[in-house]
C-alpha cells in the first residue's frame, strides 16, 4: 500500500498520530461520551514526549523554535488534559486494555492507510517537529 496522502514520509495527517487519537478521546470523554478515561493514556504519552524532548534538546540539538512549539503543543494537547483529569483515578487493569485496544485499532489504521509503524517511530524520533500539524498551520 502506498501513502494515500503523497506527502513526505515523515508528515502525517492528524488521523495518523497517536497523540492525536489519544487528545480526541481526551474530548470525547469530556464532552460525556460513556467511554473509559484516558489518563493513562495522557500519561504514557507525557513520559514519551519527555524522552523527545530530552532527545531534541541533547542528541538531536533542534533549534530552540522547534523545542518551544513542541512543548506548547504538548502542553496543549497532553499537559493541560492530564491536569484536568487530576481527580480522576487510573483503573490499571481497565485503563491498559482499553489504552491496547485503542492502540491496536490505531495499528490496524496505519495499515490500511498504507503506513509502516517502523517508520512512524523513526519519523517521530527524527522528525519530531513535522510530524505535529498544529506546528505545520
Amino acid at each position: 500500500m502506498k501513502n494515500i496522502f503523497n506527502t513526505p514520509r515523515y508528515i502525517y495527517g492528524f488521523d495518523l498520530v497517536f497523540s492525536y487519537w489519544i487528545f480526541a478521546w481526551y474530548i470525547l470523554y469530556i464532552c460525556g461520551a460513556p467511554i473509559s478515561n484516558p489518563k493513562l493514556a495522557l500519561l504514557c504519552g507525557i513520559v514519551v514526549n519527555t524522552i523527545q524532548l530530552c532527545s531534541m534538546i541533547f542528541i538531536l540539538r533542534k533549534s530552540s523554535i522547534n523545542i518551544i512549539l513542541f512543548i506548547l503543543v504538548n502542553i496543549c494537547i497532553k499537559i493541560i488534559p492530564y491536569y484536568t483529569l487530576h481527580n480522576i483515578s487510573i483503573d490499571f487493569s481497565k485503563d491498559v486494555y482499553i489504552l491496547l485496544c485503542v492502540f491496536g485499532v490505531y495499528l490496524v489504521w496505519l495499515y490500511i492507510n498504507g503506513i509502516n509503524i517502523k517508520n512512524v517511530i523513526y519519523d517521530h524520533a527524527i522528525h519530531p517537529m513535522t510530524r505535529l500539524i498544529l506546528t505545520n498551520l
